[in-house]
């Protein structure tokens, strides 16, 4: 179950008076860290343009029913002024983007990921980092691993989106075993929540990361849902209410802009503090077997 740490944390957080809660020690931290985070933010968006330029067409394929069903149903709210052809364009590219962002937002998009994940990780426990270079030196050293995970994190994307399709199409009981693929659906989403900070803290096997991500996301459940919840709020839910509005072409752009320099990289500190608690259990656990002769 257990690895080796791939470094030994701070107990930093630890030596606060016993009685301040970890929500006080979030937002203490979070504003002290907050402009790291944008910068960290904008390197992170920069580097992802080729994934996410994929990603963009993935979702392009998977949202165009998606995209006729929305507009089909604001259209006659707007008036017969509105440009619909136009409209319709301006509806696909939004949901495109916001489906885009929100899977990067709970998936992560492979090796920069990773290096993200550790940036966020030591600034949780309040670790120093040098962003840059840890970004980059973590991407590398957990380049093949983290790939592996991208390219099953897109096919599970497709095959979920593709088995709820076709079982939502058919005719009952067996339209009941899409609730099935939703349920599978949660869970994945609750073991991403620890399957890169796993990656980058323990020198695992991939078979052992999803183990113990496995265990994580049954064992620390109500706290997972809640920040699922959080997540899909800012990445789905906000997103799309803005791009249902009828002022797309003037709130898109202020909803790209805010992803870019920093609801990404806010959300992925906020599921960093919480999960790590979780996490810390095991490197403790680690180090009462840890044994240097055999990092050789």
């Amino acid at each position: 179950m257990l690895g080796f740490t791939k470094s030994k944390p701070k107990k930093d957080i630890e030596k606060r008076p016993a009685g301040k809660s970890r929500i006080s020690i979030f937002f203490e931290i979070f504003f002290r860290k907050f402009w790291s985070i944008c910068k960290l933010n904008m390197l992170f968006s920069l580097i992802a343009i080729p994934a996410f330029v994929i990603l963009f067409f993935i979702t392009g394929i998977l949202s165009a029913s998606i995209t006729d069903f929305i507009t089909n149903t604001i259209i006659p709210r707007l008036g017969s002024d509105t440009d619909i052809e136009l409209f319709k364009i301006y509806m696909h590219i939004g949901f495109c983007l916001i489906l885009s962002f929100a899977y990067i937002a709970f998936l992560g998009v492979g090796p920069i990921t990773a290096g993200f994940s550790y940036v966020l990780r030591n600034y949780a426990r309040e670790d120093h980092s040098w962003m840059c270079s840890d970004f980059f030196y973590n991407s590398k050293i957990n380049f093949v691993q983290s790939i592996i995970v991208f390219i099953i994190d897109a096919l599970v994307f497709l095959a979920v989106n593709i088995s709820f399709s076709i079982y939502s199409a058919m005719p009952a009981p067996l339209s009941y075993i899409k609730y099935a693929v939703l349920f599978f659906a949660l869970m994945y989403l609750m073991m991403h929540l620890y399957i890169y900070p796993l990656m980058i803290t323990f020198k695992l096997s991939l078979k052992d990361i999803y183990k113990n991500a496995v265990l994580l996301a049954f064992a620390e459940a109500p706290k997972n849902i809640l920040l699922l919840i959080i997540l899909l709020i800012v990445h789905f839910i906000i997103p799309f209410n803005l791009l249902t509005s009828g002022y797309v072409m003037i709130l898109l752009p202020i909803y790209i802009l805010l992803e870019i320099f920093g609801f990404i990289g806010l959300s992925g500190f906020m599921v960093s503090f919480f999960t790590y608690p979780s996490i810390n259990m095991l490197i403790d656990a680690s180090e009462k077997i840890y044994n240097p002769d055999d990092e050789e």
